[in-house]
């Protein structure tokens, strides 16, 4: 189960970086994802029918009319600095990152269709295609209940932040956050990143056209992460909820997807036009909803998603879609609560379901101790077993080895059990992400002490022996 948090002030070194208003830069309730095993030749995996998942094509080659399997999810809203705290902390606390993925030859390369990104390519493992990590930001200072900092959407620099267009410190990242960091994780074999945003700030009116500013944003760190050679999951971080202007304002918090004020072609809406930008570029992959929560009933969130998923089929678009279950993604109730999204129907036949699981002392991403070893593996096994007995797949899109480089040993251990559950069981899953990394963690956050330092953290050590 997530937690709220808000975090308090951003550190000085933060405020260098990001801006110097001061202001925080938000709490998420985010987690991490992960797992992997061996490398491909280079070639673009195809997902069977029925969304059985993925299976190599010859080096070189692009994904079937299946498209490309994948990707994780992160979760996280968020308020606060650098301070960080429990449950999934994520944005803005000191919530950690990353995973892997295969570098290679050949592969899918990206066309960038109407985004225009640029023709770089990327790679999948045989097994496990997507191995990678969140990189946080653009969700910071909104909460999981829809409420925002300052009962406003917050300004770049200072309350949130693409990790690539806005993050320029020359200091501890050389160059920009992106052309330091993007290639040292590729540089371990990560092929995926993970990019959480707020549906708010890209659609300030539901059924209205995105914000000019804030797309640009996206689509310049899709295009760079993509020059980097990887995969990069949109990563929708609104909790099943949107707020509106007069919500926000008032600090009231949002209403949830499928309700009459956000109502399932809303949503739809939201889908469409993403999915328009994107069709054309089958490195994109399509997160539908970071960890929905707090709905009516299971069919509720069956009934947006559904909604979601016809809109983006009938722009054309092929894209691998994930599907995160109710409840914050928990795989070990999955099949008490999220058993009603075996009605997930799919025309273009190209999708998984994600999941999210922590192996610390309360399950939820917000603490450096993790005293059973077997945890993730235990947690995981209850959907592995449901989504083997439905011929579906699934995505690990949020783990953690604790929230700051001083996390116990055993949560090293704990990941490694987690991360070899996926492997032995590769018939159903297709990667994983790790929660996360990215510049506003600071550099106690594993991920981000392996880039500051260009020295892998115990927790980066774990995902290095997973990423071969």
């Amino acid at each position: 189960m997530k937690r709220l948090f808000v975090l308090g002030a951003m550190a000085p070194w933060l405020l260098s970086a990001c801006g110097s208003d001061g202001k925080s830069s938000g709490t998420d309730d985010g987690g991490v994802g992960s797992d992997g095993s061996g490398q491909s030749a280079g070639g673009a995996a195809t997902l069977g029918t029925g969304g059985l998942g993925p299976k190599q094509t010859a080096a070189g080659g692009s994904t079937s009319a299946g498209g490309s399997t994948s990707a994780g999810g992160s979760t996280g809203s968020g308020s606060g600095g650098q301070s960080t705290s429990g449950g999934r902390t994520g944005s803005g606390g000191r919530a950690t990152g990353s995973t892997g993925g295969s570098t290679g030859s050949g592969g899918q390369a990206s066309t960038g269709g109407q985004t225009g990104a640029g023709g770089s390519t990327s790679t999948q493992f045989t097994t496990l295609p997507y191995r990678g990590v969140g990189l946080a930001g653009a969700e910071f200072g909104a909460n999981t209940d829809g409420t925002f900092n300052g009962n406003n959407l917050g300004a770049i620099p200072g309350d949130y932040y693409y990790p690539d267009k806005d993050w320029q410190d020359t200091g501890t990242y050389p160059g920009g956050y992106g052309k330091d960091a993007f290639p040292f994780f590729r540089g371990r074999g990560m092929n995926i990143f993970r990019l959480p945003f707020r549906w708010e700030r890209l659609q300030r009116t539901l059924n209205a056209d995105f914000n000019a500013t804030e797309y640009a944003d996206l689509q310049g760190t899709v295009r760079d992460m993509e020059a980097a050679g990887a995969f990069v999951l949109l990563d929708v971080h609104n909790y099943a909820r949107y707020a509106s202007a007069s919500e926000i304002k008032s600090g009231k918090g949002a209403d949830t997807v499928g309700s009459g004020a956000v109502p399932n072609a809303a949503f739809a809406d939201l889908w469409r036009r993403l999915a328009e930008q994107y069709k054309d570029d089958q490195n994109v992959l399509f997160g539908l909803m970071n960890e929905p929560y707090g709905l009516d009933d299971g069919s509720q969130w069956l009934n947006a998603a559904n909604a979601a998923i016809a809109a983006i089929r009938a722009t054309g678009a092929k894209n691998l879609i994930l599907i995160g279950g109710n409840e914050y993604e928990d795989a070990k109730t999955w099949p008490d609560v999220s058993d009603v999204l075996k009605g997930i129907t799919d025309p273009g036949n190209n999708y998984a379901f994600e999941v999210h699981v922590y192996p610390d002392t309360d399950s939820n991403g917000s603490g450096d101790a993790c005293p059973d070893t077997t945890s993730g593996s235990k947690q995981l096994q209850p959907f592995t077993d449901w989504a083997r007995s439905h011929k579906v797949k699934g995505f690990l899109g949020e783990f953690s080895a604790g929230i700051d480089i001083n996390a116990d040993g055993k949560c090293m251990t704990a990941i490694d059990d987690e991360l070899s559950h996926l492997e032995k069981n590769s018939d159903v899953y297709i990667g994983w992400t790790y929660w996360a990394g990215g510049p506003g963690f600071g550099p106690d956050n594993p991920m981000e002490d392996s880039v500051i330092n260009k020295k892998n953290s115990a927790a980066m050590d774990v995902l290095v022996k997973h990423l071969k």
